[in-house]
């Protein structure tokens, strides 16, 4: 690049950062947590990455605090945590390092949305329109200001940086963009895996445009071939970098249970069905119906206009996942990015054309009006305080804290209000819990067979077998679970005696506090609920990704020299 190309170039980042600092700058201005009186503290997930890194600093890599025994950095992509651990302990405060880490994310989001639309286009004003776009549709702004679902945030912007690079090299051949291909890739693996399953498609689906493309161009075999070399070298690095993660995580569970394909026609109809207005739902996946119409436009002009097919391929590619993917719903605001994205890529440069220009005004018109009208959402959602002190979780782990010995467990129900295993840990670590939030994690069954059996069933000699057999002490119910739920487990365990209301039951809001009458003793010494950090490391599912990243960083050190 020349010169005046550099200048162009970070001018184009600065806008991206202070569209972030425009949106984000709350998480950097106040302090607290998620906002307990404003009501946004009960769905924001970013309470379970405050919590893990407290645990992973208390404990190490297995913490005895979840689910009778939790390997936290084995189920759930482990980037996003250690970047809040690392923070949290230069710092020395663990939320704060979730809020830095949490602008980053979003900073990382914007800046792939624009390096996307650019390599679409060429423009970087197009690139400027679709990270505009990003951080204006609804269930954008939904995932980032309601459910502050943080990695997500990381994980799709690091996806779009991933296909930037992967477009650029397909274009121009470069090995540096290859490279990026690669190291983005494996970088997404590590964050988040619904994003990591949309990277996959859409390479797959750009590997093969391009490649069609240049053939239909008369590339000769050594072009082909030079190209699936560097294809390989990227994707040897991106196994290399997440390796070591990927084969333990998908040794205990399968690669099914994380990638389950189940149609939701129904579902994904709904959402649409919100979507066809003004302002849908925060608290829905949608998208404007001012922003579809562009999208639908961007469709049509890509059908009808031959203009490049890529963004249309990368629209229909999305839309398949959203319809069968199991969770494909969360897709909905990508499909949107996509479609909005598919009319900037009409955009050719040259302003003076009015064909090319209208397109892209429409774009940045549309995309500056919900953006000027979801500025005060993004400002009041992501507003911290100190609320959370009223919260009934906090006062059930400032109340139990002292009452709950090492080795004995709590049971917090997550129900329609109290979220306990939730946010209990992030006040008190050391207050171990049957269950995690998240279920998914849980390699033992017991945790999940109290879970059912207490909301589920009155199998109440099966339940009261569970708690002496898991060293339960204290139960806490969801008030309004417990009210309307006639009858329920928990009220034929108080008749029977086997649980006592606590008094401090009415200080709670939400929550009714229930102190087991008989409990067991562990049967063998707490200490061998934790393997030590040697056992730790050396499970033969990690042997198994450490090889695997060491043999994919010598494949690519290999072929990298060859080619």
């Amino acid at each position: 690049m020349n010169t005046r190309e550099v200048i162009y170039e970070l001018l184009s980042q600065l806008l991206v950062a202070l569209m972030t600092v425009l949106v984000a700058h709350p998480l950097l201005s106040t302090t607290g947590l998620p906002s307990y009186s404003a009501g946004r503290f009960r769905d924001a997930t970013i309470a379970y990455y405050i919590e893990w890194a407290r645990e992973l600093d208390a404990y190490g890599p297995y913490t005895p605090a979840w689910c009778g025994g939790f390997d936290l950095l084995r189920f759930y992509p482990p980037l996003g945590l250690t970047l809040i651990y690392l923070i949290g302990r230069a710092a020395g405060d663990f939320p704060y390092a979730a809020q830095t880490s949490f602008f980053l994310a979003i900073y990382v989001f914007a800046l792939g949305a624009w390096a996307l639309g650019r390599s679409l286009t060429g423009s970087r004003l197009a690139g400027l329109a679709t990270a505009l776009t990003a951080l204006s549709i609804t269930g954008y702004v939904s995932t980032i200001s309601v459910y502050w679902e943080y990695t997500r945030i990381l994980g799709e912007g690091l996806a779009m940086l991933a296909l930037s690079e992967l477009n650029e090299f397909m274009r121009h051949g470069e090995k540096k963009s290859a490279l990026l291909f690669g190291v983005f890739t494996g970088l997404t693996v590590l964050t988040h895996l619904i994003a990591s399953l949309l990277l996959a498609t859409l390479s797959a689906v750009t590997a093969a445009y391009w490649v069609m493309r240049h053939m239909k161009k008369g590339a000769g075999v050594s072009a082909l071939t030079y190209i699936a070399r560097l294809l390989a070298v990227a994707v040897a690095l991106a196994l290399a970098i997440s390796g070591w993660w990927l084969i333990p995580a998908l040794i205990p569970f399968g690669i099914s249970h994380y990638m389950r394909v189940q149609p939701q026609p129904g579902l994904v109809a709904g959402v649409f069905t919100n979507s066809v207005s003004l302002f849908p739902p925060l608290y829905e996946p949608g998208i404007q119906a001012p922003l579809l119409l562009l999208g639908f436009t961007g469709i049509a002009l890509q059908v009808f206009k031959g203009r490049e097919r890529l963004p249309l391929l990368y629209v229909s590619s999305t839309a398949l996942l959203v319809l069968l993917y199991g969770q494909g719903s969360r897709l909905i605001p990508t499909l949107g990015l996509f479609m909005v994205a598919s009319l900037a890529s009409t955009y050719n440069g040259r302003l003076r054309e009015l064909s090319s220009s209208l397109a892209l005004t429409a774009v940045v018109a549309a995309s500056l009006i919900y953006f000027s009208h979801y500025i005060p959402v993004y400002w009041s959602n992501l507003s911290l305080d100190h609320t959370y002190v009223e919260s009934d979780e906090y006062l059930i782990a400032e109340y139990l804290a002292g009452k709950v010995p090492s080795g004995h467990r709590v049971y917090a129900m997550y129900g329609p209000l109290l979220h306990g295993n939730q946010w209990i840990n992030v006040f008190e670590p050391g207050l171990w819990q049957v269950l995690s939030g998240f279920m998914e994690g849980c390699v033992k069954p017991e945790p999940l067979e109290l879970d059912y059996l207490v909301k589920d069933t009155l199998h109440t000699s099966a339940i009261r077998e569970m708690i002496v057999e898991l060293n339960v002490d204290y139960i806490a119910v969801d008030k309004e679970w417990y009210e309307t739920r006639d009858p329920n487990s928990i009220k034929l365990l108080e008749a029977e005696g086997f649980l006592v209301k606590d008094p401090v039951s009415k200080a709670l809001s939400y929550t009714l506090l229930f102190k087991v009458n008989t409990t067991g003793g562990l049967e063998k010494p707490v200490a061998e609920e934790q393997p030590s950090i040697i056992e730790y490391l050396l499970l033969p599912s990690r042997l198994a990704g450490y090889s695997t990243s060491l043999l994919m960083l010598y494949v690519f050190t290999r072929m990298k020299k060859e080619t």
